[in-house]
């Protein structure tokens, strides 16, 4: 595989460069072809997210070789040319806007003004390039926006318009986010039933999304970087047999880990940031006595910073409520103090929401902790209407353990199918994949709370988080009253999921989600 490294260096804010791409099936290669890409970007997204990204991976794995760049200028003057039409093209080609979500953001919010400014005209003078050559466009965003979905829409419409209506169709293509259609199931990819990773899963993703001149014309696909950055090479053990070869698993009993019933503890739950959501789990866990026999942290909840001694309530990110002020208001000061007597709770980090420095979401907690416990109960990321997926759930997957996860999309468990993994539907009742309890949104609860008139909307909409995560916590500690011997009825699939991290059967599933992506592009 040729060097890629030129495409690292500090480059020009728009260029083109050429690959052969090796098209090919799952088992076979079908054709070689050349494909042109157009880069249209800011340095500092290029320089952190490449690697990372869709492309990245296909020239990684060999998908897309011999990358070579062209000269910019003629390749400009050709398009330009009163005679391009004539000439008949002998490669694809295809435009990739690649910025990051956080400048795009301040033509909103009125920051970064002279950024967002410099890199939208970066934009607009290659529209007509875009135009003249009908270039198809991947939009690629380097950051998961953490904005709400109106928010996301005016990104995709402002460079939409930016665009103009010249050019070819649009593709959303987001580090780790899907954006959702009116009909939220459509956001999510699920397997085709031989799970298949074949352009047919995506065209199918969001039907309708075609009328130009509206944001919700661009097809969103899917690319996860966080997991690509996760499943690095490096990750390889002497587990694997035949290194980059996941088919070869050995027996059915977990060789890597310690026994899942022959551990002392329960569960895992790393908490991370105090969000109110996972302030209501977690104190519903040490009401029901779950918390007794597992490992866990959780940054103070800022309510607690009152009960506790001057300077041993961490510095973090302001995620003080009304709602939660009205929930401590509920348990009295005396219940309070109690809970709030747990913290500051660490195990493998200090929580204090930093995340500049962080290299939480691209690493994974000591294996010790693993150990020491049966299954990890993992909170997801929630995005309202919108599948989400981060790095959560494949920790306690490389790590050897079940979960269940908390908080993040329905049918997220489908998703971790698709990509090669197993769940433990033998001792859990994984139904609460499709349950929005488990987003603190139990409807019955929604429906009977906001009957009640005279309830402020946060105060109202927090009652339902408390008393749906009240019932995730009865589902947790009925599953910690398993018998030990139980949980040995999953271990072939925990020594599996690691194997499929570790030995290369999880980049091979990601290399093929690649691939999809750029033949859907170039199909159409």
């Amino acid at each position: 595989m040729a060097s890629a490294d030129f495409l690292f260096d500090a480059v020009p804010k728009t260029y083109v460069f050429k690959c052969d791409w090796i098209e090919s099936g799952m088992t076979h290669t079908t054709a070689t072809h050349t494909v042109e890409f157009h880069m249209i970007t800011d340095t500092l997204t290029e320089n952190f997210w490449w690697k990372g990204s869709w492309m990245g991976a296909m020239i990684k794995e060999g998908v897309l070789r011999n990358c070579k760049d062209v000269d910019f200028d003629a390749n400009v003057a050709a398009a330009q040319s009163e005679q391009a039409e004539l000439f008949p093209i002998l490669h694809h080609r295809l435009a990739v806007v690649m910025y990051n979500l956080d400048i795009l953001r301040g033509r909103f919010n009125g920051k970064n003004l002279h950024e967002v400014n410099r890199v939208m005209k970066n934009l607009e003078d290659y529209r007509h390039i875009l135009q003249r050559l009908k270039l198809p466009v991947a939009l690629s965003f380097s950051e998961h926006p953490d904005l709400d979905t109106s928010m996301y829409a005016s990104v995709i419409e402002l460079l939409d318009d930016s665009i103009g209506a010249g050019a070819g169709k649009r593709y959303v293509i987001n580090a780790n986010f899907v954006y959702a259609t009116q009909d939220s199931s459509m956001a999510v990819p699920l397997p085709t039933p031989d799970n298949n990773m074949s352009p047919e899963r995506w065209k199918n993703l969001f039907l309708g999304y075609h009328a130009l001149g509206s944001h919700t014309h661009a097809r969103g696909l899917y690319w996860n970087s966080y997991w690509w950055k996760l499943a690095g090479e490096e990750l390889e053990t002497s587990a694997c047999k035949n290194p980059g070869d996941d088919d070869d698993v050995g027996n059915q009993n977990n060789e890597i880990l310690p026994r899942l019933s022959h551990r002392r503890k329960s569960f895992l739950l790393l908490g991370g940031d105090a969000r109110p959501e996972r302030i209501c789990l977690i104190y519903h866990l040490w009401k029901n006595g779950a918390l007794d026999n597992a490992l866990w942290s959780l940054q103070t909840p800022p309510v607690c910073c009152e009960h506790l001694p001057e300077g041993t309530c961490e510095n973090h990110e302001d995620y003080s409520h009304p709602e939660l002020e009205e929930f401590a208001l509920r348990k009295g000061r005396d219940e309070m103090e109690l809970f709030c007597q747990n913290f500051p709770k660490n195990l493998d980090r200090k929580l204090d929401g930093g995340v500049l420095d962080s290299t939480k979401d691209v690493s994974f907690p000591p294996v010790e902790l693993y150990n020491q416990t049966r299954f990890s109960v993992t909170f997801e990321s929630h995005v309202p209407n919108t599948f989400f997926a981060t790095e959560k759930p494949l920790k306690p997957l490389y790590r050897g353990h079940p979960f269940v996860l908390v908080g993040g999309s329905l049918k997220e468990l489908e998703v971790l199918k698709s990509f090669g993994f197993e769940t433990f539907s033998e001792i859990i009742d994984e139904t609460y994949d499709a349950n929005p309890c488990m987003q603190g949104m139990c409807k019955d609860l929604e429906d009977a709370i906001k009957k009640n008139a005279g309830v402020s909307d946060d105060v109202s909409e927090f009652k339902i988080h408390f008393e749906s995560y009240q019932r995730v916590a009865e589902f947790i500690l009925n599953i910690t009253k398993l018998p030990a011997e139980r949980w040995d009825e999953v271990s072939g699939a925990v020594a599996r999921n690691q194997r499929h991290i570790a030995c290369g059967g999880f980049r091979k599933v990601h290399v093929e989600h690649a691939r999809a992506i750029l033949q859907t592009i170039l199909a159409e």
